[in-house]
């Protein structure tokens, strides 16, 4: 079997989802689609399931063994400057749900997080990551600990989902101890999507270790930025979510009054 040119690769899977790109009616509410991604990238608004079903369609290399198939992607997710292309490549990956050995993949995939700049593509990468992650965690975690502290605000928010995405789908959990201290350290972190990401893993750690995760909870509620705080209230039963609205609200309240009152709900 030849092996493809890497250009010609590209190409391919540009000419395929260009022929479905499709141009909103010009409105309020569509002028700034791509900012729905908050992406760089140039959008060729194709819906995801559309994206899904030409990946499963294949290419001309999906015969390809893996050893030539991940160069392939690789080239694709660092040249492509198109979001749903680039998506592609996330999807070479993440729809290899058959392999019981999916974290041999790691020293592949963590090279992508570099390219990462928008949610979308964020979440299909963690997504892969935790995947990885509950194989392997002394693989991954020493990592996840790296980029917690990283200047990258997608690393630090991939410390972060990457540790359960969907606590649901896992079958094994990092441990209570990384999984807060992690989100402790970025508990005041500037940046809307790392916030997201807070929110978003106390929500999934309440459903694995809910004595440990509203200790948390109670302890940071005033730290906890009203992003994180709405995220991770998902999943709180509402009389708790309630209690926790009332004492952020006296909070607040005190704080413009200058009191040093403690409130007790």
């Amino acid at each position: 079997m030849a092996k493809p040119s890497l250009v010609s690769c590209l190409k391919e899977v540009e000419l395929k989802l260009k022929k479905f790109t499709r141009r909103p009616k010009k409105s309020a509410a569509t002028a700034a689609t791509p900012e729905i991604y908050n992406t760089e990238l140039e959008v060729w608004f194709l819906a995801t399931p559309k994206q899904r079903r030409l990946h499963k369609e294949g290419f001309s290399f999906s015969d390809q063994p893996h050893h030539i198939q991940k160069r392939i992607w690789k080239f694709i997710w660092d040249k492509s400057k198109v979001f749903e292309v680039k998506t592609q490549a996330l999807f070479y990956y993440q729809s290899r749900r058959s392999n019981d050995d999916f974290e041999r993949y790691w020293n592949e995939l963590k090279t992508y997080v570099g390219g990462i700049e928008n949610w979308a593509h964020s979440d299909v990468y963690s997504d892969c990551l935790s995947r990885i992650l509950e194989a392997n965690p002394a693989k991954v975690l020493p990592t996840l600990e790296k980029w917690n502290s990283s200047t990258n605000p997608w690393k630090r928010r991939q410390s972060l989902v990457s540790l359960f995405y969907y606590q649901s789908m896992r079958k094994k959990y990092p441990p209570k101890t990384k999984v807060l201290k992690f989100i402790k350290n970025l508990i005041e972190d500037e940046h809307y999507y790392v916030q997201k990401g807070i929110g978003w893993t106390l929500r999934e750690s309440i459903q694995v270790y809910p004595k440990e995760t509203y200790a948390f909870i109670d302890k940071n509620l005033e730290k906890l930025s009203s992003i994180a705080f709405t995220t991770v209230m998902e999943k709180v039963p509402n009389k708790r979510k309630e209690l926790y609205k009332k004492q952020r609200a006296h909070a607040r309240a005190f704080a413009r009054s200058g009191s040093t009152r403690t409130v007790k709900i």
